[in-house]
């Protein structure tokens, strides 16, 4: 279960971050320290602020590290 992302954010000079389709999306501020828990699990993460739609928060690949290697599968 995913809850709510409260946030606070500082502006950043013109910066585009390049999202999974290849496009380049304008970034409006950088999070740092933020405090999320998932399924009662708690972990800090940063991250940038962009507009993707209907989508609150997207966990990439800088998170996904944290959790330990792949098992590739």
């Amino acid at each position: 279960m995913l809850l709510p992302v409260t946030h606070h954010h500082r502006p950043v000079p013109i910066l585009r971050v390049l999202v999974a389709n290849g496009d380049r999306v304008l970034c409006q501020g950088v999070a740092r320290n933020v405090a999320l828990t998932i399924d009662k699990e708690a972990f800090v993460i940063g991250g940038y602020v962009i507009s993707l739609g209907e989508f609150d928060l997207i966990l990439g690949i800088e998170f996904l590290r944290t959790l330990g290697p792949s098992s590739g599968t």
